[in-house]
């Protein structure tokens, strides 16, 4: 082994050993805090169905197409808004949701979902792919 790999090596296994853990929120409020005006919708992703259900939050900022990785749903729920306080808060009724299956959101993944109406997608578990909220008014108009 060289002497310039050695010395990277206990570097690198140095620095590991004294890196502080952050708790498990510490990022997301992080992103939260960077953004001003965050608006997001609490979305649950729902995998299982009765007392194997495993259910996962995520947080999807409206009128922005985002990807989420490494998760399986068979169904998707709106939960409520989460806001940063400068932001206004839209009201969580208005909420609705859509999964797509590509970056484009040409390809539908699931009907729209509300709070009063969740969407069951699969009764295998699927890849999550892509999701899209917005609010509407009482009468059907989008916002973005």
């Amino acid at each position: 082994m060289h002497f310039t790999t050695l010395i990277a090596a206990t570097a690198a296994l140095a620095s590991t050993a004294t890196a502080r853990f952050l708790p498990p929120n510490a990022m997301e409020m992080l992103k939260r805090t960077m953004v001003p005006n965050h608006v997001s919708a609490k979305v649950v992703a729902v995998n299982g169905f009765g007392k194997d259900q495993a259910k996962h939050t995520i947080l999807a900022p409206l009128g922005r197409l985002t990807h989420v990785s490494r998760t399986q749903i068979t169904e998707l729920r709106v939960e409520g808004v989460d806001h940063v306080a400068d932001a206004p808060k839209p009201a969580e009724d208005n909420i609705v949701c859509q999964r797509y299956l590509n970056q484009y959101a040409s390809k539908i993944g699931s009907e729209r979902f509300t709070m009063e109406e969740p969407a069951h997608i699969s009764t295998n578990p699927v890849d999550f792919g892509w999701i899209l909220c917005y609010v509407t008014n009482d009468q059907g108009d989008s916002e973005l």
